[in-house]
């Protein structure tokens, strides 16, 4: 089974947080984890969020964020997601970076790990696979 992974979940799996723990328990271990390149942006924004409000150091927001990029084992390009993502991002009134994700997770006929329960609705709405985070 593909995973894909968003940045909600990975941030979490590399802080230890215990929805994080859940989700890092469901990667076996040699799995695929595919994310979009622009993954490590939005992980890298995450962890500079953490510091700007002083929960993280600047050295441990380095740390955490290779942790969180090496989850994903492989990345696709975001100019090969973008055209599909705005096309759906219109129809379902939806960030574009957000619907990346169920795009990425629909092709692939892969899980999305995420705890964005916005995006984690509109992939049920969509019949794209997920992990609910009520299901941690």
């Amino acid at each position: 089974m593909a995973l894909v992974i968003d940045s909600s979940a990975a941030i979490q799996i590399a802080m230890g947080s215990a929805e994080g723990l859940a989700m890092s328990g469901m990667i076996a271990k040699g799995e695929e984890v595919f994310a979009p390149d622009f993954l490590k942006l939005e992980c890298a924004n995450g962890f500079w969020r953490y510091v700007r409000a002083r929960k993280l150091t600047a050295k441990q927001a380095r740390e955490l964020y290779q942790d969180s990029v090496s989850l994903a084992t492989r990345f696709v390009r975001q100019n090969d997601l973008i055209d599909e993502a705005l096309h759906e991002a219109m129809r379902l009134d939806h960030p574009v970076y957000d619907v990346a994700y169920l795009v990425l997770a629909r092709r692939l006929d892969a899980t999305l790990l995420s705890l964005d329960s916005r995006l984690v609705n509109l992939c049920i709405q969509e019949g794209v696979d997920c992990v609910e985070p009520v299901q941690l």
